[in-house]
């Protein structure tokens, strides 16, 4: 598993992913935080034009989710 939590501004969230997918291995699953428009429009524009080089391979989407932990951790 690699997250990644970098920066929003190009061409960072390109630079991460392409980091990622270099230290990836068969299995591997990427998870990239801050898909959204609120802050993330560039971070929405590396993942999504990683997805149609085919760069990465997109096997879910979940945009927009929160998870919530009310009793702490």
């Amino acid at each position: 598993l690699i997250f990644i939590d970098g920066g929003h501004s190009l061409p960072t969230p390109s630079l991460d992913l392409k980091n990622s997918k270099r230290l990836s291995h068969a299995g591997t699953l990427i998870v990239m935080d801050d898909y959204c428009l609120v802050h993330g429009i560039h971070v929405m524009k590396a993942w999504d034009d990683a997805v149609k080089k085919r760069v990465i391979n997109q096997i879910g989407d979940r945009r927009y989710l929160e998870i919530i932990n009310e009793g702490g951790l």
